[in-house]
């Protein structure tokens, strides 16, 4: 069975960057790029060119300074060339006499031309994806299909944070024509025996395109799946364990969340007429896998391992995964704990929205209960000032039948007084002076019967005559 050339990126320590692995045995070999003269921070992109092969690795420069090493057939540094105009390079697609390669610092492709005798480069711009001066829309790798560049690209991440970005596209330069979009991290684009081939790095899927079948899913795997690679029977896809903190910084991942599958890195191999699935733990090499190659000619070159892996590493791994499901078991708990608190604080919130309720309706109350306490005490006043009147009325009620029952006695006692009888007998017989007393009998229209004369008032009226 053939090997695979294998590149990791954002390693530590430095200069590990690069290894040979073959799937069947474990057997794996770094490859040495101590010849580049300066720390190495990563490989990304891997591709054959001339007989031999071709790496993108990252430098410590600046961020995003990124240089071409060419490789012989035994996988001995050839040349090195420090690209100027290519930032942040990812991915690279042979040309006759050069490569595409991605641009992400500027959200283009770059042309990279090479001398015959590989020595010197020219970098030229060949597509802008955007003006802007920085990345925006994260453009990382390209294939060529039919002759026509096609890109993959996350596009804009919303706030800037890629970690977020789901407007993902598979674009054709040529035709400005989206193949694909709505992917959540697309990376890996390959040529896979005419069908356009890439992974969805954050859902775990492979993806298969042609002008002709159209768009398909061909398999689900777990871990953030990037870099792919082919031969005649398998499809071979890097997983890279999940990043503690997001490498533009962001808020670091919960390590809650971390399960075998997601915290290792792993190389997949898939049957293209099956489908099956197999899987090997890379993790004791590097924990982000950017790209896979399949080599050729490599079948005996390299000194084989023992089927079995190490025992130390097995043990390490088994204390791993047993460590792991420890925290997720302390995760779940964690959970559980946190939805019965938010149930409690619900809870909690519907009490205190009852107790306000109830304080509303006291106060309320306690309002009503003030107003009636107001009008009492006004009525209180109006019955006391009502009292006072009853009784003022009462004694002046009592003066005036005291004053009537004293004038009714004096007047009683001056009708039975002598002198008042002597006053009506001398009123009809004493004589005014210039007139005379008359006794002039009245005229009654009912004359009183005899012996009806009012006792005291015996006498016929005095009439005045002026004569």
């Amino acid at each position: 069975m053939p090997c695979l050339l294998v590149s990791f990126c954002n390693v530590f320590p430095r200069a590990l960057a690069l290894g040979i692995y073959d799937f069947d045995s474990c057997a794996f070999k770094w490859v040495e790029l101590a010849g580049v003269g300066e720390p190495v921070g990563g490989a990304t992109g891997l591709s054959r060119y001339h007989g031999g092969y071709a790496c993108l690795v990252q430098l410590p420069t600046f961020c995003g300074a990124s240089a071409l090493v060419l490789l012989d057939q035994d996988l001995h540094l050839r040349e090195v060339h420090r690209l100027v105009e290519t930032g942040d390079a990812h991915s690279l697609a042979a040309l006759e006499d050069g490569f595409l390669a991605n641009d992400s610092l500027r959200n283009r492709l770059i042309r990279i031309d090479l001398s015959p005798d590989g020595k010197s480069v020219r970098e030229v711009e060949f597509w802008r994806g955007s003006d802007e001066p920085r990345d925006v829309l994260h453009v990382n790798s390209v294939a060529l299909l039919n002759g026509e560049p096609y890109v993959s690209l996350f596009g804009p991440g919303p706030g800037g944070d890629w970690e977020y970005a789901r407007s993902g596209r598979i674009l054709n330069t040529s035709a400005d024509h989206v193949a694909c979009n709505n992917l959540f991290h697309p990376h890996s684009l390959k040529n896979v025996d005419g069908t356009l081939c890439w992974l969805e790095s954050r859902r775990g899927l492979v993806h298969r395109y042609s002008a002709e079948l159209g768009h398909e899913v061909v398999a689900k795997l777990e871990g953030y799946v990037r870099g792919l690679a082919h031969d005649a029977q398998h499809l071979y896809v890097g997983a890279s364990a999940i990043r503690r903190r997001p490498k533009g910084g962001g808020t670091p991942n919960v390590v809650g969340t971390l399960t075998p599958e997601n915290s290792n890195s792993w190389l997949y191999r898939i049957d293209r007429q099956t489908l099956a699935v197999e899987r090997r733990r890379l993790t004791a090499f590097s924990s982000e896998i950017y790209d896979v190659l399949v080599l050729e000619g490599f079948e005996n070159t390299i000194s084989f391992l023992d089927q079995e892996p190490d025992p130390v590493v097995r043990r390490m791994w088994s204390f791993e995964d047993e460590y792991l499901q420890a925290v997720g078991g302390l995760e779940r708990s964690l959970s559980a704990a946190s939805e019965q608190l938010v149930a409690a604080v619900s809870h909690r919130d519907d009490l205190l929205a009852a107790v306000s309720e109830s304080d509303d309706l006291l106060a309320r109350k306690d309002e009503q209960i003030a107003r009636l306490s107001e009008q009492k005490a006004r009525l209180e006043t109006v019955e006391r000032e009502l009292v006072l009147a009853e009784e003022s009325l009462r004694q002046h009620a009592t003066k005036r039948d005291q004053h009537i029952a004293d004038l009714q006695a004096a007047l009683d006692g001056i009708t039975r007084s002598r002198a008042w009888r002597m006053y009506l007998w001398v009123r009809r017989f004493l004589p005014v002076p210039g007139r005379w007393l008359q006794v002039e009998t009245p005229v009654q229209a009912n004359p009183r019967p005899s012996g009806d004369t009012p006792r005291g008032d015996s006498s016929p009226p005095l009439r005045y005559d002026p004569e």
